[in-house]
């Protein structure tokens, strides 16, 4: 991300932070200890019935294990690759084994908005498509922002017939109910 955008990027985010994005070699056994030290709990687990993911320009066929939780009110999600794939979270395995990946701000109007980051020379690294059993469709973008922001800034919008869906832990807890996550 060049140097010169950050006073005008503030006005293609939220206001605020909706997730820490963390990756781990094994979700479940990292949920469990997030329970014990910081009481994070419930933890649930997305359902996935498509997924569409592109690295670098290219479409991989990339397999995770998603687990999310909520802390004061922010997500933290767990991811776990399953599969040796070159994708994002490669480098952060290679480099420490895993740890904070991203920052995530839930959005709406999300093709303004990646044509917002575009425009300001903030290139997307991946991006993708995800659809749940229960039917919602969630679409997501990761920024190059390393050096300028000491982390990568994901980009998140959720939909249900249409409509944004806010990710709470109380919209989570519908979401188990209509089947896009299992709360394990």
């Amino acid at each position: 991300m060049p140097e010169d955008t950050l006073g005008t990027i503030v006005n293609h985010t939220a206001s605020k932070v909706g997730q820490i994005g963390m990756v781990v070699r094994d979700a479940k056994r990292s949920a469990e200890y997030f329970s014990k030290l910081y009481n994070i709990k419930p933890w649930y687990r997305a359902k996935f019935t498509q997924k569409e993911t592109i690295f670098c320009g290219k479409q991989i066929d990339l397999d995770l294990e998603i687990l999310i939780g909520f802390c004061g009110g922010v997500e933290i999600e767990l991811i776990q690759v399953k599969n040796d794939v070159e994708n994002i979270y490669s480098d952060i395995l290679k480099k420490q084994d895993g740890g904070i990946h991203h920052i995530g701000f839930f959005i709406k109007e999300y093709d303004r908005k990646l044509a917002s980051m575009k425009s300001l020379g903030v290139e997307p690294l991946q991006w993708g498509t995800l659809k749940t059993t229960g039917g919602a469709v969630t679409r997501y973008v990761y920024f190059d922002t390393v050096k300028t922001c000491g982390t990568i800034t994901e980009f998140i919008e959720t939909k249900f017939l249409g409509l944004s869906i806010p990710h709470t832990q109380f919209m989570v807890r519908i979401s188990a109910l209509t089947g896009d996550v299992k709360r394990i």
